[in-house]
């Protein structure tokens, strides 16, 4: 009960013969006081034809006033009763907070709008995955295109100029001129070849990336003085693998391959491709005459492009050389691009660098004191 006024009712009935109401009511208080009502002459009794008495928090002047037949223990109360009928009175009904309307309406509101947020989310996966396939059919289709007509054109302009070169005697001027017009040809041909490859949603793999990455450096180091040694994954993986990343990642291992060619004067190279749970490792190492990257001029080596390469798809590359002790260049990547990055690098091609920030990134900065490392 809650501090305040209470009024107190007693309703009683019997089944047969007379009867009368006696009242006996201790309150034990919080503070520790006992609080003890009895009934008395003071109490009024409701009339039967009385509606409404239960709710009425004052009694009427002109109910009756309780008539003391003996007082307890004496009278007719000295007399055992002949039966006791046990009766079990109701409780009030107790409401938990969550059994309340309003809590139930705002749980089905709730409930509701996590539906319909559930259904947008399912509808945008589905225009998503509608778009995706589409892309992919559009991507295989460019590169088709790509392949059959541009690659035939040129292979036609090369076989021309193949033929014409006949036509001129060795040593003129002509027949030079020719060759070194099929000669470019041939160059645009490969480069077209790396873009059908990198186009082509079929490649999305693991195993394409590592199968042509292999070809590439053993064709472009064939006629270099440099031995080539592969480490990939004995059984090769079809797991995804994403354009931005693997076209990133194949133009920073073309680049550390070339650098390697024209200035390292190694003779032995050791290319890495290993993918380790959503991450894809890849290494090129050569044995050739290092040099401090601190003090490397990025506009020559083309070591800060590599860097940022790897940056723009959330990986990094770490250039570890000293001047006598080779280099190896390491590039960590993941295998998906995040949303962010994926919509950036569609509509923008790359993260732009902000006003006034060294060409030279800090992972080109490593101490040269650092030897090299090699992996099998």
């Amino acid at each position: 009960m809650t501090p305040g006024r209470h009024v107190l009712a007693a309703e009683a009935f019997n089944d047969s013969a007379e009867a009368g109401v006696v009242l006996g009511l201790r309150v034990l208080l919080a503070s520790g006081a006992c609080l003890e009502i009895a009934s008395d002459a003071r109490w009024r009794v409701v009339p039967n034809d009385e509606r409404g008495w239960l709710k009425r928090t004052h009694e009427r002047a002109d109910w009756p006033l309780a008539t003391i037949v003996a007082p307890f223990g004496g009278g007719a109360w000295q007399k055992p009763p002949d039966f006791i009928r046990t009766m079990t009175s109701s409780q009030p009904a107790v409401f938990r907070f969550w059994q309340t309307g309003w809590f139930q309406l705002v749980l089905l509101s709730l409930c509701a709008g996590v539906a319909l947020v559930c259904l947008r989310l399912m509808g945008k996966l589905a225009v998503q995955a509608r778009a995706e396939q589409y892309l992919q059919r559009e991507r295989a289709r460019i590169a088709r295109d790509i392949h059959d007509d541009l690659g035939a054109r040129l292979t036609q302009m090369v076989l021309a100029g193949e033929g014409a070169q006949r036509e001129f005697p060795a040593g003129a001027k002509a027949r030079a001129q020719f060759n070194e017009m099929c000669e470019s040809t041939r160059e645009v041909l490969g480069a077209v070849d790396e873009i059908v490859w990198m186009v082509n949603s079929r490649r999305d793999t693991i195993k394409e990336f590592e199968m042509y990455v292999c070809k590439y450096a053993e064709e472009f180091l064939r006629t270099t003085n440099i031995r080539c040694r592969v480490e990939v994954n004995a059984e090769p993986l079809d797991t995804p693998f994403d354009l931005a990343i693997r076209r990133n990642l194949f133009l920073a291992i073309k680049e550390a391959l070339n650098n390697a060619a024209r200035h390292s004067g190694a003779t032995e190279l050791i290319l890495q491709i290993r993918p380790e749970g959503e991450e894809m490792r890849a290494v090129v190492e050569d044995n050739g005459k290092g040099f401090n990257p601190g003090a490397a001029p990025g506009e020559r080596n083309g070591l800060s492009n590599m860097v940022q390469r790897a940056e723009e798809v959330g990986g990094t590359c770490k250039i570890t050389s000293r001047p006598g002790a080779g280099c190896r260049i390491g590039f960590v990547t993941p295998l998906r691009l995040s949303s962010l990055r994926r919509l950036r690098w569609w509509h923008w091609g790359w993260w732009r660098r902000s006003p006034g920030q060294s060409s030279q990134p800090d992972a080109l900065r490593e101490s040269a004191s650092v030897p090299p490392t090699r992996t099998s």
